[in-house]
């Protein structure tokens, strides 16, 4: 029981701290977005992040998440890690995006909730990501990527100074 009081009272104080932390470095946060962050997890943060209305960031136990100098998360994106994101500086990352690092284990057509797959996400320099894309587990844009509206990104290396798009959109 002292030990749940205690891992709540570090979350609540994580989250707030990280709020401030933002705000100090000549950032924004809305009040409208949530921010988790578990006890024991890595959350490093460059300075002038702008987080917007209805975005989430959750940060499992043990997991890591870097962002950058200078940027955006717009309204309602949510960046889900449960094991290595690193997005790099000046990023924009559009509305209705969402960008995980893991995955559930199907078997026999049930979904497995005790086995998760893990991969890294790294966006580098100046990456603007189009509204509603989602970005999954293995992927790695180098500096100046373009990712078109509406794609679905996995296990996929992106060469600098590319445009990608899902072509069944």
């Amino acid at each position: 029981m002292i030990d749940l009081l205690k891992n709540k009272i570090l979350f609540l104080f994580k989250s707030l701290f990280f709020r401030f932390l933002i705000t100090i470095r000549g950032g924004f946060i809305s009040p409208f977005a949530k921010l988790v962050i578990h006890p024991g997890s890595t959350f490093k943060v460059g300075t002038k992040l702008r987080i917007k209305h209805g975005s989430v960031i959750s940060i499992l136990p043990n997991a890591f998440l870097s962002i950058g100098d200078n940027c955006i998360i717009n309204h309602n994106s949510t960046i889900y890690t449960s094991y290595n994101i690193v997005i790099g500086h000046n990023c924009r990352i559009s509305h209705l995006c969402s960008i995980i690092d893991h995955d559930y284990l199907i078997k026999n057509g049930q979904v497995d909730y005790d086995h998760i797959k893990y991969g890294q996400i790294k966006l580098g320099n100046n990456n603007w990501i189009g509204s509603n894309s989602v970005i999954l587990m293995n992927c790695i844009f180098e500096n100046n990527v373009v990712i078109g509206a509406s794609s679905i990104v996995k296990s996929k290396k992106i060469k600098k100074n590319m445009i990608y798009y899902d072509k069944k959109n």
